[in-house]
């Protein structure tokens, strides 16, 4: 439902969004390839001439650090020009959609806001890191509603603050990094099934609810391991059709861990070691600058088609929207 690749770019081009992202970018060029082996090679000769070792080992690592600030940089510039404007074009373009029986859709982007703590608290998944020491961050916020269906999703970070053993200081361990997906699932339930892949790194601080089961179909047990609370609403939950399209959703992501939690009528997703909607370098954005973005936002989204969400069961109705 999404348009195509090539329509954004031709929306966007022109716009003074682009023109001032493109200044951007060579600001960025001029940094990571001008400035950076400048001050870096000066600190390299500085500790060669004068016998400096400490001088040019910090030359090495201060280089590294120094090319990546020029991404840093020009990727939160990217986000705040580029994303909106993005989201903009995608909600106008499903809005002046010809097909009959459209589908309404609003999208809001906030690129310094998250999923709230307290949401994600009342999902068992993220039980465990309800914890002192523990905090979040997040960014990336995007919330809204396609057709009958209401999502939110962002980039979320879990740090553990710790102690460091015979030593008075304390360091923080990330000890969740991905993207999280809510929406409103399709059918009324109620009760907590977890779905893990079997491959891919998982967090071990997410939290398997219930008794492990199997499913009907041994493809979909080789991919998930299944946890619940109740067998026979998990059967009701995970037919045939939708283990199918269980395992398309896998195939969006296959080498990235992923659990999925049907809890009380939500449908959460855990997509983890990701870092979505950073610029894709400093490419230009007519040579595919944008181009990964674009398809980390047609995956996500594409999740409420794939999963046949708006499919709304009868004795699920879609919510009221004021």
């Amino acid at each position: 439902m999404i348009p195509d690749y090539e329509n954004f770019i031709q929306q966007l081009s022109g716009t003074k969004e682009w023109a001032e992202l493109e200044k951007h970018r060579k600001k960025a060029l001029l940094g990571r390839y001008l400035i950076a082996p400048l001050l870096c090679g000066g600190l390299f000769l500085f500790g060669v001439y004068f016998f400096n070792i400490g001088a040019v080992v910090v030359s090495v690592p201060f280089f590294i650090f120094m090319y990546r600030l020029a991404h840093k940089n020009y990727s939160k510039e990217y986000k705040k020009l580029i994303m909106p404007r993005l989201v903009t074009d995608m909600i106008k373009s499903f809005s002046n959609a010809d097909a009959p029986g459209k589908t309404s859709v609003q999208c809001r982007y906030n690129q310094s806001k998250h999923v709230s703590e307290h949401l994600l608290f009342n999902i068992p998944l993220f039980g465990k890191y309800k914890a002192d020491r523990i905090f979040l961050e997040g960014e990336d916020f995007f919330s809204g509603y396609l057709g009958s269906t209401d999502f939110q999703f962002s980039d979320l970070t879990f740090k553990h603050n710790r102690d460091i053993p015979f030593a008075n200081q304390d360091i923080n361990l990330t000890v969740y990094n991905g993207l999280v997906f809510i929406a409103d699932f399709h059918k009324a339930f109620e009760g907590t099934t977890t779905l893990t892949t079997r491959t891919g790194k998982i967090y071990r601080r997410l939290t398997r609810i219930g008794s492990q089961m199997n499913s009907d179909s041994h493809e979909f047990d080789r991919i998930f391991r299944i946890t619940t609370t109740d067998e026979i609403t998990a059967r009701y939950l995970l037919p045939a059709n939708m283990q199918e399209r269980m395992i398309n959703l896998r195939k969006l992501f296959p080498r990235k861990g992923m659990a999925i939690c049907l809890h009380e009528g939500m449908l959460v997703i855990s997509i983890h070691n990701v870092d979505f909607f950073e610029s894709d370098g400093l490419k230009k954005l007519d040579a595919g600058g944008m181009k990964r973005t674009y398809d980390e936002i047609k995956a996500i989204m594409d999740i409420i088609e794939l999963l046949n969400l708006n499919l709304r069961i009868w004795n699920k109705r879609a919510k009221r929207r004021g």
